[in-house]
């Protein structure tokens, strides 16, 4: 499970994206307005290895990306 701190996009609409190293979508979460600050998302059945993360606000414009790494 990897926890996410969404504060910064004040409960607007947003989207969160988790892709492959080679660019493929694994994981979406869709957040509507007046979500929780902090965000799950499931990362059972994903590989080790090293994955982008990208927020998107409702318009597609570019918020943040980070690089997670997941090791078990």
């Amino acid at each position: 499970m990897l926890f996410i701190e969404c504060s910064a996009l004040k409960g607007k609409k947003a989207n969160i994206s988790l892709f492959n190293i080679i660019g493929h979508l694994v994981r979406n979460l869709e957040l509507k307005e007046g979500y929780n600050a902090l965000q799950q998302l499931d990362l059972d059945g994903l590989s080790e290895g090293m994955y982008m993360l990208r927020m998107m606000d409702e318009k597609g414009g570019f918020i943040k990306s980070k690089r997670i790494v997941i090791s078990k």
